[in-house]
């Protein structure tokens, strides 16, 4: 993903909703965000994990699937 700051599109596709200590620790600290098949995954800076292991950001979106 592309933050706005840098040149991303201001989309929601392009989005994470943080409240404003933790978009400041997001940036500072230097983790990243990947998007994969519409789930936002937070990547932590190599000091936090060494292997920089994803981890899911927010709740899983609803697919329009009924659960039987």
């Amino acid at each position: 993903m592309d933050p706005w700051a840098r040149g991303g599109p201001t989309d929601l596709d392009n989005a994470i909703l943080l409240c404003p200590f933790h978009h400041r620790r997001f940036d500072l600290d230097r983790w990243t965000l990947e998007v994969v098949e519409g789930e936002r995954w937070l990547v932590p800076p190599s000091w936090v994990d060494a292997r920089r292991t994803p981890r899911r950001a927010g709740r899983a979106r609803p697919t329009g699937r009924v659960a039987a």
